[in-house]
């Protein structure tokens, strides 16, 4: 007997997403959120990107933010 395909994934099966498109990086003096699982979202602090650190593949993964 063949076996069926379903349309979700079952319990045993994970799907994976990968990045395929390529976004904006931060750029310098963008405005950021701190997350707070602690506060309401009104009250997050915010921040700005003072410097932006590229890694090999000169895609923006680290930045030094501003409080």
């Amino acid at each position: 007997m063949p076996l069926l395909q379903t349309e979700a994934p079952t319990s045993t099966e994970s799907v994976v997403q990968k990045w395929t498109q390529r976004h904006a990086d931060l750029k310098i003096g963008d405005v950021v959120l701190f997350l707070d699982d602690g506060a309401a979202a009104t009250y997050w602090p915010l921040g700005v990107i003072e410097d932006e650190h590229p890694g090999r593949d000169d895609v923006v993964r680290v930045a030094t933010v501003l409080r």
